[in-house]
């Protein structure tokens, strides 16, 4: 009944749009109530294997056969939208047992009549959609019609296993630690630097098991190693268990298939914590019925008459009492911090409101004190004191109360960004953090920060040493500080570790340009349109240094291009209109202009040029 609801509302989420249902931040495509949409199709793998299961064992009629054969075609139809390739080859493996198994254990004479026909439709399916030819096909035209796609990065095999290799030589026995994937992973990441998710953090691995592994050491491995041979051991062994029970055949195919499955995707997936929870809850299903089989030995402990409770028992059941009370309690808490902060982010990005967010995620703390929510109230307060910086400098005088606002939200910032670190050491973003408050404060001519924050950003580098990043902003700070010959140094290293880097690019021609290698700089714009070749923002900029420069016609090309990349750029279409009338294209000129009177009516600035070049 569960999975029919999680069915139907997803199908109208699709189908209505996204807004169908927007609470607990479904409103973010990315998210489904299950986690990713991987996640949401993994759960419909293991529906489809429940729901073939009970079809092809139990004496189902009337509504209760229309329910599951209903459960079954909705888990298949978001299956076939979803399409995830590791679904489909795990629901390959399991509906080819499911062949074997009904074949085997029914006892009809004739072969035909003992093959289960949905277990070979489910077969069919997915064969059909692993290979390209035509499940891309049929997945593509299945999104196209309801605009469905989505992209989830995650890191490769490859790629997990270099990271295990460089921290289990540091951690051999007992691994880095819960939770410490994504420390190792930016210390030890593999090249991926001239990817688009060059600065992507990765939690996990390609895997939840792989990444346990690497957490947990060779103990931990070697634990994970027989816990697997036990699950594969025992629900195989569930299978070959004689029965004439329709009901015990269904529970006992579907929690040894399912548990299975599942356990065989936490291999090859990270999947979400309701996934775990469900994989457990079929393991634990399939661990009982074999114990109630004899599958599986058992231990009684007697608590009737006769039961003596010594005080080690009762200690035991107080302490499983407490632990999860507390774990629940833990749980609630994060759930319910995490959704206050995301509804403080959403009102932040629709209101600008840095005060309002500033208070909310100040709540979130007293909730939930983690490094993640510190880190976010410094990223608000840099907002709004760069926000009082710019004020300042293109004001004679500063006012008492910005003055007080930038003092307070200093002294926030940098208590935020110091709990931040505490809580979480080994995190370079969070010295990142620290780093950025006190390059600010340098910015403003705070003695002896800048020597603070170049220590900072040295131990990010230590514990990111192949992050541009970090390069890129210290390149930024030496700019501020006028000192063009360190900046360059920290943006050349910037590029040596990702060469595709505009940014750093962008960077270098400023500092030609500060040092009057106008020359220089053009070669940098260009190479970062060659980079970035769909980036309407390179061609203004190229565009924009032409034109300081007197080079009109060079102008024109860049500002033309900017604007046929986004014809709603109106500052590339600006400085077009100026740049062809200093080439003697005045007519040009006018019909640039008289669009951007049409799409920016208030801007008087634009009807004073508009006006003087119609006068001539």
């Amino acid at each position: 009944g569960s999975a029919l609801l999680v069915a139907i509302f997803h199908l109208c989420r699709l189908l209505i749009g996204i807004k169908f249902v927007s609470f607990f931040g479904l409103d973010n495509f990315s998210l489904t109530t299950l986690g990713t949409w991987s996640d949401l199709a993994i759960f419909f793998g293991v529906v489809a294997i429940v729901s073939v299961a009970a079809i092809e064992s139990l004496p189902l009629r009337g509504v209760f056969r229309f329910v599951a054969y209903l459960v079954l075609a909705l888990s298949c139809i978001l299956l076939a939208i979803i399409n995830v390739d590791l679904v489909w080859y795990g629901l390959g493996v399991t509906s080819l047992i499911l062949i074997a198994y009904f074949s085997f254990a029914r006892s009809a004479e004739s072969l035909f009549s003992r093959l289960p026909k949905f277990a070979i439709g489910l077969f069919v399916l997915t064969l059909l959609f692993i290979l390209p030819i035509f499940g891309d096909q049929i997945s593509a035209k299945l999104g196209s019609a309801i605009s469905f796609d989505f992209l989830e990065v995650r890191p490769s095999w490859p790629g997990t296993i270099d990271v295990g290799k460089e921290s289990m030589a540091i951690y051999p026995f007992l691994g880095s630690g819960p939770n410490r994937f994504v420390t190792e992973w930016e210390k030890h990441r593999p090249d991926i630097n001239s990817t688009d998710y060059w600065n992507s953090s990765f939690g996990t691995g390609v895997g939840w098991i792989p990444t346990a592994m690497i957490e947990t050491g060779v103990i931990g491995g070697v634990a994970w190693l027989f816990w697997l041979i036990f699950i594969v051991w025992f629900s195989v062994k569930l299978l070959f268990v004689r029965t004439k029970s329709a009901s015990f055949l269904f529970v006992a195919t579907a929690s040894s298939l399912g548990t299975l499955y599942l356990w065989m995707m936490n291999i090859f997936y990270s999947s979400s914590f309701s996934l775990v929870v469900l994989t457990f809850f079929f393991t634990g299903l399939m661990i009982a019925l074999s114990i109630a089989t004899g599958s599986l030995s058992k231990s009684n402990i007697a608590l009737g008459r006769g039961f003596r409770a010594t005080p080690f028992v009762v200690i035991g059941f107080i302490l499983l009492i407490i632990v999860f009370t507390v774990f629940s309690f833990l749980i609630f808490k994060k759930t319910y911090a995490d959704t206050k902060l995301k509804q403080a982010s959403l009102s932040f990005a629709s209101s600008g409101d840095t005060q309002v967010a500033i208070d909310s995620i100040e709540r979130v703390i007293n909730i939930e004190p983690s490094d993640f929510n510190y880190r976010m109230l410094v990223e608000v307060e840099l907002v709004e004191l760069n926000r009082l910086t710019v004020n300042a400098a293109r004001s004679v005088a500063v006012s008492e109360a910005d003055h007080s606002r930038f003092q307070e939200g200093l002294r926030v910032a940098i208590e935020a960004s110091e709990q931040a670190q505490i809580r979480d050491p080994e995190n370079f973003v969070n010295w990142l953090f620290r780093a950025r408050v006190h390059a600010l404060m340098s910015i403003v001519g705070i003695e002896g920060t800048k020597e603070s924050a170049d220590s900072l950003y040295k131990e990010a580098i230590s514990r990111s040493p192949r992050n541009p990043m970090i390069y890129l902003e210290m390149a930024n700070l030496e700019i501020n500080q006028k000192n063009y010959v360190a900046a360059r140094e920290f943006a050349n290293k910037a590029l040596d570790l990702k060469s595709n880097y505009v940014a750093a690019l962008f960077l270098l021609s400023q500092i030609d340009v500060a040092e009057g290698k106008i020359t220089s700089a053009l070669k940098a714009y260009q190479s970062a349109t060659k980079i970035a070749p769909f980036d309407p923002t390179t061609f203004f900029r190229l565009g924009l240094l032409n034109y300081e420069e007197k080079n009109y016609s060079a102008a024109v090309e860049a500002f033309e291009q900017a604007v046929l990349i986004l014809p709603t750029y109106a500052n590339a279409e600006y400085f077009l209109g100026l740049s062809y009338y200093h080439t003697g294209q005045g007519a040009k000129a006018i019909a640039r202009f008289e669009n951007l009177s049409k799409t920016n009516s208030e801007n008087a600035e634009v009807k004073f040029i508009l006006a003087n070049l119609k006068a001539g």
